[in-house]
Formats: C-alpha cells, structure tokens, sequence
C-alpha cells in the first residue's frame, strides 16, 4: 500500500511540474500576443481578432482594492453608510454590477479609497472548422 501510495504521489508531484511549465509557456505565449497586437495594459473589456483560422477573445481586466477603513470614513462624512454593503464585499471588495450603477458623485467620494490596477488579460481561442 505505501509503495503504490509513494508512487502515486510521485505521480502527482511530476503532473504539478508538468503544470507549472505549461502555465509558463502559456502566460509567455500570451504575452507576446499581446505585443504582437498591440493590446494595452489597463484595457478593460473583451476584444475580438480574426487571426488567420483562429478566432481570438482577449479580456482585459482592472483590479481593485479597497481600502477598508477609507471607505468607513468617507461613508461616515457623507452619510452612505446604507450604501456600503451594496457596493462592497466585506473584506471590502467591489461589487462591480452595483458600483457601475452607483450615482457617479458617489462613486467619485468613495474612489479615493480604491487603488486600481491592470489584472492579467486572459485569452480565448478556438479554430475555425
């Protein structure tokens, strides 16, 4: 039982660095079409390309990260504290459906305690039949 256990976890531990290398040669495969088309960094939304026999769906993505205790104040200074738990996730994360809907003088008071940056684009490609 031991050494069939063993084997099998030597098994998995092959398939793990199988998987890193995979995930590293894709991730530079992606980058370099994303140079190759000139996709910026910070673009938000999903892009389409016609790429010879590929179709091609980039998605660009913003992170964001909330500070916590700015949003406190900031929802205490203007009397939103009913608004919190509609437009944040306590760890303080964006609920974006609500926030896009936010009343943008809101949106703008509660900006100064959110840091946004460009996420990891991600791809998806298909061949044409």
């Amino acid at each position: 039982m031991i050494d069939r256990l063993e084997s099998l976890a030597a098994e998995w531990l092959a398939a793990k660095a199988a998987e890193a290398i995979a995930v590293t040669t894709r991730r530079v495969a992606e980058d370099r079409m994303i140079k190759a088309i000139g996709f910026e960094s910070g673009t938000e939304g999903v892009h389409h390309y016609d790429v010879g026999r590929f179709t091609m769906q980039v998605q660009g993505r913003l992170g964001k990260k909330v500070d916590h205790e700015m949003v406190t104040v900031i929802a205490a200074e203007n009397g939103h504290q009913a608004l919190l738990p509609l437009i944040f996730r306590w760890e303080a994360s964006i609920n974006a459906k609500a926030w896009k809907e936010l009343d943008p003088k809101i949106a703008f008071e509660f900006s100064k305690a959110i840091t946004v940056s460009p996420n990891r684009a991600t791809f998806k490609i298909t061949e044409r039949e």
